[in-house]
């Protein structure tokens, strides 16, 4: 049976007494898919994070006896001195064989039973508190931020546990809120020179034909400075730029563009550096946008597109020169509510270099893609294109490129993947999920093609 996210929770808590950051939470889920608690534990304490982080407390470990006094105050609350009798006991439980996981879990049974609860109610609330703060500062915090040496920084995450108690546990998820939200930049239709905080910054902007409802310009400067800045874009006309001498947008990791306009616009990312993730949403009328001059590569998040209504045309992400210089260059694209028609998705650069992969995320809605070329010249080249891998689970059909090598779902949960595939003597492995997919394989007439459902 798969651990759960308050399974995983819990052993944050009960390990390293913090609450976890998105992404090694998150990673840590993923793994539990086939193990047990108990495994989890052990791999955890494995792990070669996990000396250095007790070595920062002067917690340690190494022993049975220090092994158990950590976990039994993480969880119950109480030290050597308060109850040397309880800790014996478990050091016994460790001494007869038992891993050090399997002890975690037995004691996680007996400390959240009803006879614990009515022993010590106070204890048992605390934790149960701390396991569900724990859970939802990993969907509010993604990462763990780094000191002016480069060494992580826990002590919001720790701090986060040791000030949970009983009672508090919403006015804690408040705090969270607090902390994680964005501080507000309305930009001016006047020159705009901003920066932003260490924190998560949101910069609202419109690019338009109208001179007093532009509010992005090509000399602005943005700086987003520390956290995970967001610049958000409404878009009315095209936009050619940023001057290459005057303007300028740095540290901000994420570029949201709502298309507003009843057609097809463009974007030129020239002078915006550090992006991390594009997002385009097509808004009321479900027109795309082209992308030019991203110069590194970046996720793209495409929301409420439909390319297959008249005037629609081809999702361009063109990237700046040498971004996909590689010979195993990977696009991840996540997609709610997107369909392509006719239409494809078009990942290349300036000087027409190639996606040789692209990874789909299937994040909500219904999404049916005709599929994906990498061709800055022509715009029908799909040659480069070997490998596509899916995953999230919202509806998904998706058309593969005649190259296509290797199709894997293995990591989507949904239970609507229909997948329709050319098999030109090009296709070499077809890997299902654990769901019910549909494999539609054409031109594979006398052809052997291993297919694992």
């Amino acid at each position: 049976m798969a651990v759960t996210q308050a399974q995983v929770a819990q052993l944050y808590v009960a390990l390293f007494n913090r609450a976890p950051e998105g992404a090694g939470f998150n990673a840590w889920v993923a793994a539990g898919a086939t193990k047990t608690v108990a495994q989890m534990a052990n791999e955890m304490l494995a792990s070669p994070a996990t000396p250095p982080y007790f070595a920062s407390l002067g917690i340690d470990i190494s022993t049975d006896r220090g092994y158990v006094e950590n976990i039994y105050k993480n969880i119950l609350g109480k030290d050597y001195s308060q109850d040397p009798d309880g800790i014996n006991a478990w050091v016994r439980h460790l001494q007869l064989g038992n891993s050090r996981g399997d002890t975690l879990v037995k004691l996680f049974e007996v400390a959240t039973s009803a006879e614990a609860r009515a022993a010590d109610p106070v204890a048992a609330q605390t934790f149960a508190n701390k396991t569900a703060i724990s859970e939802y500062a990993a969907q509010k915090i993604a990462d763990i931020p780094t000191d002016e040496n480069g060494a992580y920084d826990f002590s919001l995450f720790q701090r986060i546990i040791a000030q949970t108690n009983n009672t508090n546990l919403d006015e804690q998820k408040a705090a969270i809120d607090a902390l994680v939200a964005p501080t507000v930049h309305n930009l001016s239709s006047d020159a705009n020179n901003v920066s932003g905080t260490d924190k998560a910054d949101l910069f609202n902007g419109a690019v338009s034909a109208t001179v007093n409802q532009t509010t992005f310009k090509d000399t602005d400067k943005i700086d987003g400075k520390g956290g995970n800045d967001t610049l958000n874009l409404d878009m009315y006309t095209n936009f050619y730029g940023l001057a290459t001498d005057r303007g300028e947008v740095k540290n901000i990791e994420n570029l949201k563009l709502t298309n507003h306009t009843s057609g097809h616009l463009t974007f030129n990312a020239r002078n915006i550096h550090d992006m991390q993730t594009i997002s385009i949403d097509g808004s009321t009328y479900k027109y795309g946008l082209d992308i030019i001059n991203p110069e590194n590569k970046v996720k793209l998040n495409l929301k409420n597109i439909d390319l297959s209504q008249t005037g629609a045309q081809n999702l361009r992400l063109i990237y700046n020169t040498d971004v996909l210089a590689g010979s195993n260059d990977d696009q991840e694209v996540t997609v709610d509510n997107v369909k392509t028609g006719n239409n494809k998705i078009n990942i290349t650069t300036v000087n027409n270099d190639k996606v040789e992969a692209v990874t789909i995320n299937a994040l909500s809605g219904v999404n049916k893609l005709t599929g994906f070329i990498s061709d800055h010249v022509g715009s029908s080249d799909d040659s480069s294109i070997k490998t596509i891998k899916v995953k999230g689970s919202a509806e998904l059909e998706i058309t593969g490129p005649s190259s296509l090598q290797t199709f894997d779902a293995s990591a989507y949960t949904g239970n609507k993947l229909t997948a329709n595939l050319k098999a030109n003597g090009s296709v070499q492995h077809i890997i299902g999920s654990s769901q019910d997919d549909t494999f539609n394989v054409t031109g594979a007439t006398g052809a052997i093609i291993p297919i694992n459902g």
